[in-house]
């Protein structure tokens, strides 16, 4: 029975395997339509496939992270880090408007130093740098230890007793020694320093002959040895050199290139195109808004209105704004086609089809029969609304 249930279950994922119409371990929720799919999974062999659940998060539900910046805000009136200024009084969702600059509000504090502490104190006891795990000892190894600290306690023994009387022995001739030394030099002027290099002997005898031998070569007299010394000074020549300078005549040009003067060419703030010109009050002609003081063509980018006043543009991609500015700022930061999309739409945002390109350039773009979710989720990258 074991083996036919067995056998039963291997030809089930067999037949599993070979009947998947999407490869690569995906699943297949339905046909496609039109060659196209839901946000997520990809048209293959007319089918709509996408990725099986797993552990880890698709880049879908990734959260978008921004790049850090070095601000030079100062400090916050209680201590914190400033994001940056306030807009109308208003600032992003967990940070509160103080003097000016946006701060992290004290319950977010709070709750940032209790996990810190927590962390603080669970740390040390992850990590134990003293295992616990003790192996017994071999009986073969202790034996083999025990002969080698009797062996080295005989062995120091044995030199404790054979070379303690040669040390008085040395201290005695020593002595003699010395005063042989001070009898001969006091005869000579000149003093001689002799270098003597004796060999420990194993025994007294040996040494007390080769100590004898020693005071009977030892001579009586010195030797005088004179050294002179001789300076003698290089003579110095001096030589003189004299260098020769001609000036030349420089002729100005009385003809001078003339000035030309730099034409800088407007920064182009429109989302598509060029401005056709400045604003006047902050209006311009028909079919065209006001974006930094140029008049640009309307398109789904600018077309809305701020809800709040005196917003700026250096904030649209700081990092905690982003998403208050595209709420608020919608029409500053150009994100007006943004305002109702979801950040899922958003980070699915590409062309779907081959001829998007085509599209754009008859005007599906700028269309008003076909709504932004639409142009975002046919042709979202040719009309730069990614």
């Amino acid at each position: 029975m074991r083996i036919w249930y067995v056998l039963s279950i291997l030809i089930v994922s067999a037949t599993a395997r070979f009947f998947d119409v999407c490869p690569g371990r995906r699943q297949s929720i339905g046909a496609c339509l039109v060659g196209l799919c839901p946000a997520g999974s990809e048209c293959i062999n007319s089918y709509c496939c996408k990725n099986r659940k797993s552990g880890s998060l698709s880049p879908l539900e990734q959260v978008e992270v921004e790049a850090e910046e070095t601000t030079d805000y100062p400090a916050c009136l209680n201590g914190g880090k400033s994001i940056g200024e306030c807009i109308a009084n208003s600032c992003p969702l967990g940070y509160q408007c103080s003097a000016g600059l946006c701060c992290d509000s004290e319950t977010l504090g709070f709750k940032k130093w209790s996990l810190k502490s927590r962390k603080e104190e669970e740390i040390p006891m992850k990590s134990s740098p003293i295992s616990l795990i003790t192996v017994a000892p071999d009986e073969n190894s202790e034996n083999e230890a025990r002969k080698k600290m009797k062996g080295s306690e005989e062995d120091s023994e044995e030199r404790n007793s054979t070379f303690a009387p040669d040390k008085e022995i040395v201290d005695e001739e020593d002595s003699e020694l010395e005063e042989e030394e001070e009898q001969t030099t006091s005869s000579t002027t000149t003093t001689t320093t002799t270098t003597t290099t004796t060999e420990e002997p194993s025994t007294t005898s040996e040494y007390r002959k080769k100590s004898k031998k020693n005071r009977s070569k030892r001579p009586k007299t010195t030797k005088t040895t004179t050294t002179s010394t001789t300076t003698t000074e290089a003579p110095t020549t001096t030589t003189e050199e004299y260098t020769t300078t001609t000036e030349e005549d420089v002729t100005d040009l009385e003809t001078q290139a003339p000035n030309v003067e730099e034409v800088t060419e407007p920064h182009f703030v429109c989302p598509v195109g060029a401005p056709i010109g400045e604003c006047i009050a902050n209006k311009c002609p028909e079919g065209h808004g006001c974006v930094e003081g140029q008049c640009c063509i309307l398109t789904p980018q600018i077309n809305c209105t701020d809800v709040l006043t005196g917003c700026l543009t250096h904030l649209c991609d700081r990092k905690g704004y982003r998403q208050f500015m595209t709420n608020n700022c919608a029409k500053t930061c150009a994100r007006c086609h943004l305002v109702n999309i979801t950040p899922s739409e958003i980070h699915d945002c590409r062309d779907r089809r081959s001829d998007c390109e085509e599209w754009a350039a008859e005007g599906f773009c700028e269309s008003s029969l076909y709504t932004t979710r639409q142009k975002l989720k046919f042709c979202g990258k040719s009309c730069k609304l990614c």
